[in-house]
């Protein structure tokens, strides 16, 4: 390890007057550490965020979609300004000054065989040009279709064009000599360092209207990683660290899409390469932090994983302290909350309780009980379907009054939860429940952030050990 490089001038970690590690997040300092991120994917999460920002800590960090973000805000405030008044063009621009933005690409998408759900993401509030490019799929056309796309987007919707066109009604099968890129990771593997410039450059030109950081996409890293993907993940962080500066001040993070298996003890020292590549590119290129995104956190502790996990992070976050820089773990969940013990400065989850954006394509549950949201149980540190086939369901749970209250966020349901009988009498409608109640309760994990905080200063060592130690969560045993 090295000390703090001499070359850099900008710190973003510190501690506050009381001697409390806190870190800084584009135009704002002194987040305290550790925070909750929550992640907003619809205008569902946008809606619960603003109603209950009483709910955030102060410069709470909020993480939305890099290319969405701008479609979600536009239709939160055109639905819902005119009936709820903590929805309106104003009141968005004091949350985005008050509340430092996290703007992340699904790292998923151009990693797995999801084209229509990273189509939907692209086109997201631009129908007329999603219309046009599913017509041109329609005839065939690829080759124009696909060049609406950035350069760093359609490689992976050409690599999985079949998926595409089964998803479209009436395109023709493509010829399979038509598949010279056929995998996300050889589509990496084919970007030149100049096909991410134009797509990063909209996404700074969204991150400049507002106060934030923005995390590129980058391959995932797995056990058996190619030499190729190594570099490709460096080529895409470093050009975002380029593109994304103010004032010479970096606001990008250098970006680790972790697959949970990857670490292995099978001498492969997958961990030892990655962590020898975030050293040797945060001293070459200027970040703002480092994120670390973990697929799968869930399974980390059942694949006998956890352990050498744990070693890695810790190591993640001596290596980026060393050089100023906090790490989050993006859609980490209760396994990112213990990994603040680890001095982890953020940990995060999906406003739906979900892993990662589905795959896009139509159909769903039909059954009306699977349209409600999950529900974040405090103190249990467990996530509720409202009335699943085995186990506690979230009417029984909050029927039995195990739910925790928080003055800041709503308690019951949108329904009768005492009297009512069918699930629209006892809950509300399955939007309402979401928008109004199951949405909203995912801060919770706010008040995890805070009493791990008051813990830790009352000279308690791990306190989210000690909090997932007395809870019924079902992944994680400590």
């Amino acid at each position: 390890m090295v000390g703090v490089s001499m070359s850099r001038s900008n710190s973003f970690i510190s501690e506050n007057s009381q001697g409390e590690p806190v870190f800084s997040l584009g135009d704002h300092e002194k987040i305290p550490k550790p925070v909750f991120i929550p992640e907003i994917k619809s205008y569902e999460g946008l809606y619960a965020v603003l109603t209950y920002t009483s709910a955030l800590d102060v410069k709470n960090p909020v993480m939305v979609p890099s290319a969405a973000y701008e479609s979600i805000r536009s239709k939160t405030v055109r639905r819902y300004s005119e009936n709820t008044p903590e929805i309106s063009e104003q009141k968005v621009e004091t949350f985005e000054k008050d509340y430092p933005l996290i703007l992340l690409d699904p790292p998923e998408l151009f990693n797995y065989r999801k084209p229509n759900a990273l189509i939907n993401y692209y086109f997201k509030g631009q129908k007329k040009d999603k219309e046009d490019f599913e017509s041109k799929i329609r005839d065939g056309d690829y080759e124009n279709a696909l060049s609406q796309l950035p350069k760093c987007i359609s490689g992976f919707i050409k690599a999985n064009l079949d998926k595409v066109t089964n998803h479209i009604e009436g395109a023709p099968t493509p010829h399979p000599e038509y598949f010279e890129v056929s995998s996300t990771d050889q589509a990496w593997q084919e970007l030149d360092s100049e096909d991410y410039m134009d797509y990063y450059q909209e996404l700074m030109d969204t991150r400049d209207k507002l106060s934030g950081v923005l995390i590129p996409p980058v391959p995932k890293i797995t056990r058996k990683m190619a030499d190729s993907l190594t570099v490709a993940t460096c080529t895409s962080n470093a050009k975002m660290a380029e593109i994304c500066k103010t004032d010479g001040t970096p606001n990008s993070y250098f970006h680790v899409f972790l697959d949970h298996l990857a670490l292995k003890s099978d001498g492969s020292g997958i961990g030892r390469r990655v962590l020898g590549m975030i050293e040797g590119e945060i001293e070459r290129k200027d970040y703002a932090g480092i994120a670390l995104t973990i697929r799968n956190p869930h399974k980390v502790d059942s694949s006998g994983r956890r352990a050498r996990t744990s070693t890695f992070v810790s190591n993640v976050v001596q290596t980026a302290e060393e050089h100023g820089l906090p790490v989050i773990a993006p859609r980490s969940e209760w396994l990112g909350a213990l990994f603040t013990d680890n001095g982890v400065a953020g940990f995060s989850d999906m406003m739906n309780s979900g892993w990662e954006y589905p795959d896009g394509s139509p159909g769903g549950p039909e059954e009306i009980r699977h349209h409600y949201g999950r529900l974040t149980a405090y103190d249990d540190a467990q996530i509720l379907r409202v009335d699943p086939d085995v186990g506690t369901g979230a009417i029984e749970y909050m029927r039995n009054g195990n739910l925790t209250e928080f003055e800041s966020l709503p308690n019951t349901p949108p329904g009768d939860l005492t009297n009512g009988e069918s699930y629209e009498q006892v809950l509300g409608t399955p939007p309402e429940y979401r928008r109004k109640f199951s949405k909203p309760r995912k801060l919770s994990h706010v008040y995890e952030a805070k009493e791990f905080r008051e813990k830790r200063s009352q000279g308690v060592n791990q306190p989210a050990r000690e909090y997932l130690k007395h809870s019924n969560n079902p992944y994680i045993d400590v």
